[in-house]
C-alpha cells in the first residue's frame, strides 16, 4: 500500500498531465493463491474458504503493465508482494480488522487527493469549476494549483 500511494504522489508531481500510469508490481497471482496465503498466515484451515460461482463477465484475471510509469517516472516497487501482504495482515489483525489506514499512509493518500476522489487535473477538469481546461497553460495552473491547495 505505501509504495502504490508513493506511486500516486509521484504521478501527480512528475507525471504528465493527461497520461494514464498503471501501478503495479509484476507479480500477478491467483486470487485463490493470495487467500490461501491469507489462511497460512492467520493459522487457519484452507477448508474455510469457500468456493462460489463465477459471475456473469467475471474476470479470470488481473494483470496491469506498469512498464510505463518505471520507464518514465522510475518507479518501482519497493516491497515484495510477499513482505506486503504479510504487513497487510500483520496491521489489519493487530488493529481489529478497521477498514482504515496506517497514520503513515494517510499522509501521503491527503497529499495526493485531500478530498478522496482522484485528482482533477488528471482529465483536465478545474475542480473548481468542473469546466474541462484545454490550453496547456490552464491545465498546468490547475495542476498546480491542485497541488497547492492539497499538499502541506
Amino acid at each position: 500500500m505505501e509504495d502504490h500511494c508513493k506511486a500516486i504522489d509521484l504521478v501527480i508531481h512528475k507525471g504528465r498531465v493527461g497520461e494514464v500510469y498503471n501501478i503495479g508490481g509484476h507479480n500477478e497471482m491467483k486470487n485463490i493463491d493470495i487467500v490461501k496465503i491469507i489462511c497460512k498466515a492467520l493459522d487457519k484451515p484452507e477448508s474455510l474458504i469457500t468456493y462460489v460461482t463465477d459471475r456473469k463477465g467475471h474476470d479470470m484475471r488481473y494483470a496491469i503493465d506498469p512498464t510505463k510509469i518505471h520507464n518514465e517516472l522510475g518507479w518501482l516497487p519497493e516491497t515484495k508482494f510477499a513482505d506486503g501482504i504479510q504487513k497487510t495482515i500483520r496491521w489489519t489483525t493487530e488493529n481489529g480488522g478497521k477498514r482504515s489506514f496506517p497514520a503513515n499512509i494517510r499522509i501521503i493518500m491527503r497529499k495526493c487527493t485531500k478530498t478522496g476522489k482522484y485528482c482533477p487535473f488528471f482529465n483536465n477538469t478545474n475542480p473548481d469549476t468542473g469546466r474541462t481546461v484545454s490550453d496547456p497553460e490552464s491545465v498546468e495552473n490547475t495542476k498546480q494549483n491542485f497541488i497547492r491547495r492539497n499538499t502541506a
